[in-house]
């Protein structure tokens, strides 16, 4: 029997013991089988996973047990400690797509975990095509943390220091112009439960916005995330295909759900085993647009097999002539339009969806009543039925995102596509260009399924945009001193 590290029955992650058998060159660590060197199989248990670190880093990874002996719940992330042998082959450990933990050239795969337990990693290996050729190589600093999202600083201040203040965080699409909040917000927002008054206010100001047609209707959420982890429980069962790459968010949210997920693409979003497709239009990252007649024909598959067609419309208030909510009445489409995001307050935790009242009216009732809370209806209302500043924030947007492509330009890194809120560029030594920027307290959004490309998002102003500049000009400096300094050895 290989030898395992598991948790003591009841305890949690400070008491985990470390097994390893003799005369074997593998060991099992929670049934992952990981190549180990001969050597340590003498050491004292404690000695070889603490100052060795086989396996996982367990101090931070595992999170109880349950009554079968195996983890009951995943704590922390993969630490960086080296796992494995240092010569480990990638074909002898498991495959992408299997149900253990990848482990690679002596490195943890942060993409992918156990699917069993529902670890947030699940899948990300499968869906992001590694092959084991993607990850951290033996003797490398581990490079398997998933970047998941921006706009959280936390690891980033962690590693790197500095104030919050002084960081300058460009990892996000959110528009760094947001609505003026007004002052004096009713004090009934605050105190008092939402009214349906509020919430009828809210409604006909985003129908207005967002072009919602006669015969759709309109439901508020609690942020459009929300909405992306309700979809996939109410939706009839069935296999699901993403265009891909896109927000990773969709696919999780479908796995968890119990569905099959089949990765779509621009030439080809709708397989034939799919019953149901999703697409984020404008695409996050790229800024791809699939048109409206398009869609309208998408929409007519996925109702012959019995399917909805979600658009995730969560940027598409930059070009909102793209939106497809026309649709609505007649197809099975469900469209999510969310408000942080164009009027730069994240924080409210507003989105909508819009489809046919039969289509909308399980969702609403999943939500609950009183979802929205009463500031978010408030502010969410004043903004939506100023047109005026939507129309002047579109053409500010197309004037600061012109400026960007310049700075982007000028630094010698490739445009690859983006909306006015974002911009995603390819540059051979990304991963290296994002560690210099982060090291200058410049956070950017990196992606582990491509290590080439990195997404920019809007600089708030001139004076921020100079410091971009500048610290692109010195990162990729140092990036190209490492080069020379690897070259001439």
């Amino acid at each position: 029997m290989p030898a395992g590290l598991r948790a003591d029955e009841g305890r949690h992650t400070q008491d985990l013991r470390a097994r390893i058998g003799d005369g074997s060159r593998h060991r099992e660590f929670l049934e992952v089988q990981a190549a180990c060197p001969d050597e340590l199989a003498g050491l004292p248990p404690r000695e070889a996973a603490r100052d060795h670190q086989i396996g996982l880093q367990y101090e931070d990874f595992l999170g109880g047990a349950g009554e079968d002996g195996e983890p009951a719940c995943f704590g922390r992330d993969p630490g960086p400690g080296p796992v494995a042998c240092e010569g480990a082959e990638p074909g002898d450990l498991f495959r992408p797509g299997e149900i253990d933990q990848q482990l690679v050239s002596a490195h943890v795969d942060g993409g992918h975990a156990l699917d069993r337990l529902g670890c947030r990693w699940q899948g990300r290996c499968r869906q992001a095509g590694y092959d084991g050729q993607h990850l951290a190589k033996a003797g490398e600093p581990w490079q398997g943390q998933v970047m998941q999202h921006g706009g959280d600083l936390t690891a980033a201040r962690a590693t790197h220091g500095g104030s919050l203040d002084g960081w300058l965080d460009l990892s996000t699409g959110i528009n760094p112009f947001p609505w003026p909040v007004p002052p004096g917000l009713p004090s009934e927002a605050w105190t008092s439960l939402p009214t349906s008054g509020a919430l009828d206010r809210l409604l006909a100001a985003a129908r207005g916005a967002y072009g919602v047609p006669v015969g759709a209707a309109i439901v508020a959420a609690p942020g459009t995330q929300s909405l992306i982890q309700w979809l996939p429980q109410i939706a009839p069962p069935g296999p699901v295909a993403i265009v891909q790459p896109t927000y990773a968010e969709h696919d999780l949210a479908w796995r968890r759900a119990g569905n099959d997920v089949i990765s779509g693409s621009v030439v080809e979003p709708l397989p034939e085993s799919a019953r149901h497709l999703v697409v984020v239009n404008p695409n996050n990252p790229d800024g791809h647009l699939f048109g409206r007649e398009r869609l309208a024909q998408l929409a007519g598959d996925v109702a012959r097999r019995g399917g909805w067609l979600i658009v995730d419309e969560s940027f598409v208030d930059v070009v909102p002539e793209s939106s497809a909510a026309v649709l609505c009445p007649e197809l099975p489409v469900l469209i999510l339009r969310s408000f942080g995001k164009f009027y730069g307050l994240a924080g409210l935790r507003l989105g909508f969806l819009i489809a046919k009242p039969e289509l909308a009216e399980p969702v609403a009732a999943a939500l609950g009543p009183w979802c929205v809370a009463g500031p978010a209806l408030e502010i969410g209302a004043s903004a939506l039925e100023n047109s005026e500043f939507a129309a002047a924030m579109r053409r500010r947007l197309a004037s600061e995102s012109a400026e960007l492509d310049r700075v982007l330009a000028e630094a010698g890194l490739q445009i690859v596509g983006g909306t006015t809120l974002y911009r995603l560029v390819r540059h051979p030594r990304a991963r290296d260009l994002h560690e210099h920027l982060a090291r200058r307290h410049i956070w950017v959004r990196r992606f582990d399924w491509d290590e080439g490309l990195l997404r920019f998002g809007l600089p708030p102003g001139e004076r921020a945009r100079q410091r971009l500049s500048g610290a692109l000009v010195e990162a990729l400096a140092a990036v190209h001193a490492g080069d020379h300094g690897t070259r001439t050895g």
